[in-house]
């Protein structure tokens, strides 16, 4: 809703950002785990990283145009 509202102001960079780095560390713990191999787990966390990485950018795009 950010993209059509144009307003970010009700979302936070701070939890997308957590989130963005929360992602990563799961992708990471199982890889590791697992004798570094890939499985679902490992697949599927970039990918939902790469999503919060998607709204922090629209967030932060958003928050700097003029009102």
């Amino acid at each position: 809703m950010i993209q059509t509202s144009g307003d970010a102001n009700q979302h936070s960079l701070w939890t997308s950002g957590n989130g963005l780095g929360a992602k990563f560390t799961m992708a990471a713990w199982p890889y590791e785990q697992n004798s570094q191999q890939l499985s679902q787990a490992v697949i599927v966390n970039p990918d939902n990283a790469a999503m919060c990485a998607d709204t922090v950018l629209l967030i932060a795009a958003r928050r700097s145009q003029p009102s």
